[in-house]
């Protein structure tokens, strides 16, 4: 299949931040699919453009097997909420423009952009029991993970997030870290439980390798895509 994939945050080598999309396109590409990369050339980590994208509407460039079209993103989207609000027209021009140009895909897939950093409000407020490590390449992140003693996700009290989660989830769980979907009173109750805290942690991992590695993950989305053309 031809896949196309609009994610303005993939990553480029050796950076920090969600590497799903980096891992589903690398699998998808070793499986013998056709995939196109439809990226912004602005680093979300640091704000900076890196020089070699500089002056240039489209970048073209490979990550191994994978294309990825290198889309600018104005210079606004750095400068707060509205800046990014006025920023995302610039980058959807111009990710049009580099679709424009490759031939029909079988299936297109669209993400949105991540949330705002919150160490500017963490600072604000005081909380000098939060500790914001910075920025750290992705593969130091199992590292990071390990440390921890418990992983927590942070939901919104909507309908939609009781039944889908953020990766991270499945990332503290399959680094056997006891992971909570839940606040204040599970929170504490756990603090005061390290050996169930373990059986937590095992559980979580045997269920990740089970069901959710990314290899397997991958290897299934694709027979779930071409259903969908076919019906189509």
């Amino acid at each position: 299949m031809k896949i196309v994939i609009v994610h303005q945050h993939y990553l480029m080598p050796n950076h920090p931040g969600g590497s799903l999309f980096n891992e589903f396109a690398r699998l998808w590409s070793a499986a013998g699919h056709e995939v196109t990369v439809l990226a912004g050339n602005l680093d979300c980590a640091t704000g900076v453009v890196p020089a070699r994208y500089r002056g240039r509407w489209v970048a073209r460039e490979a990550d191994g097997a994978v294309t990825v079209m290198r889309c600018i993103v104005p210079a606004t989207y750095t400068t707060g909420y509205a800046g990014r609000a006025q920023a995302l027209p610039g980058f959807t021009l111009s990710a049009a423009t580099a679709a424009a140009t490759l031939p029909r895909p079988d299936v297109v897939i669209a993400t949105p952009p991540p949330l705002a950093a919150l160490e500017a409000d963490a600072t604000r407020r005081g909380l000098a029991n939060v500790r914001f490590c910075g920025v750290q390449p992705r593969h130091r992140m199992a590292d990071f993970v390990n440390a921890c003693d418990l992983g927590a996700a942070v939901l919104q009290d909507h309908p939609t997030f009781r039944t889908v989660y953020p990766n991270k989830v499945f990332d503290c769980m399959a680094c056997e870290r006891p992971t909570l979907l839940a606040i204040d009173a599970v929170i504490r109750a756990r603090a005061d439980d390290p050996a169930g805290n373990a059986v937590m942690g095992r559980r979580g991992r045997a269920w990740v390798l089970a069901h959710a590695t990314r290899d397997s993950l991958a290897a299934r989305y694709p027979g779930i895509m071409e259903d969908r053309v076919a019906r189509s």
